[in-house]
């Protein structure tokens, strides 16, 4: 990187690929958070659907089983 005496800074080639490296490097480490995120979103909600299952299954056995109050 230099700077001209207009106060003007001019980007060598090389500065070009390090900015573009570094541009990349961080594009990957969010890209990688991103996808890591989205799948455990992924596994918490088929947790959620497969407790929701079991929950049905219990209330239609509770609601098959022949409850009697006791006072009766």
């Amino acid at each position: 990187m230099t700077l001209e005496t207009n106060n003007r800074v001019s980007l060598t080639i090389g500065n070009w690929i390090a900015l573009g490296a570094i541009l990349v490097t961080v594009l990957g480490l969010f890209s990688s958070a991103y996808l890591n995120h989205d799948r455990l979103l992924q596994v918490v909600i088929v947790n959620q659907e497969n407790i929701s299952k079991r929950l049905d299954k219990f209330e239609n056995k509770l609601d098959a089983f022949p409850f009697t109050h006791p006072a009766r």
